[in-house]
């Protein structure tokens, strides 16, 4: 099958009902990613075989309202799923776009260009969906995609949008003073992994400059809020899914600030 398998028993899940030992396809393009960038070069057939299957499963009907998008697992196609997840083709394209960037010379020229072709489908999806500006995490990502695509693809028309709602989203921002989805725990850990990407990625120099905006921003609402005694974000908090954090969110400040806050897991 070349997928990973992952056990779920969540019943309650918004988009799938799936549940069982499941081949989850955004474990395919993040495993990938991972392997090259960690160089553990016997397993890059491996990495190889998820993008091949990642890319082959995605969405390619041009009729279809789920166009460029995919499913969450192999065994239940995204016509079978309780409600298509339109956020994911951001999820994957987002990865695709690192590897082709950053890791091309470890794929053949084949699957380089189904990997583009599949990043060029999802972005026409991400388009379509057009999430809000108060949408925090999905509008970062998705902005991240835009501009990373186009530069990628070398697409300007596509680079001109992105760079609109980049600069809209970082207005939007300035106005509010802090992203709407603040002080999250989940989705401003969330929201600083795709603008690290961004900083990685784009070359543009105005989008530069604004994703270190948004890096500024980010980081200093964790840091106002963040009590280096207990490890936790004090309230109040927008869309924090637990009472107190599981230590997820100590690690990643402890990795943001070389180790000078936060905590290591087993310290």
């Amino acid at each position: 099958v070349d997928l990973l398998v992952t056990r779920n028993v969540n019943t309650k899940n918004y988009h799938s009902g799936a549940t069982g030992d499941l081949h989850y396809l955004g474990n395919a393009g993040d495993t990938a990613w991972y392997i090259f960038e960690f160089g553990a070069e016997d397993m890059y057939p491996m990495a190889r075989r998820l993008l091949r299957k990642l890319c082959l499963l995605q969405d390619t009907r041009q009729d279809s309202r789920t166009f460029g998008l995919w499913s969450y697992v192999l065994e239940e196609p995204l016509d079978a799923m309780k409600a298509p997840d339109y956020n994911a083709a951001t999820f994957r394209a987002r990865v695709l776009i690192d590897i082709c960037q950053n890791h091309a010379d470890k794929v053949d020229g084949e699957l380089l260009e189904m990997m583009k072709t599949a990043i060029r489908n999802a972005v026409k999806c991400t388009i379509k969906r057009n999430v809000g500006l108060d949408y925090s995490n999905i509008i970062v990502m998705s902005t991240l995609t835009l501009v990373a695509a186009a530069e990628l693809l070398e697409d300007a028309e596509l680079l001109a949008l992105g760079k609109k709602r980049l600069r809209n989203f970082c207005s939007y921002t300035k106005f509010n003073g802090t992203l709407t989805e603040y002080n999250s725990p989940n989705y401003g850990r969330l929201a600083l992994g795709d603008i690290a990407r961004m900083l990685k990625l784009f070359r543009d120099e105005e989008c530069r400059q604004m994703a270190m905006y948004l890096n500024e921003v980010v980081w200093t609402m964790l840091a106002r809020h963040y009590n280096i005694h207990i490890n936790q974000l004090a309230p109040p908090q927008m869309r924090a899914y637990q009472d107190v954090d599981g230590g997820g969110l100590a690690w990643f400040i402890w990795q943001g600030t070389g180790g000078r806050y936060g905590k290591c897991p087993g310290t």
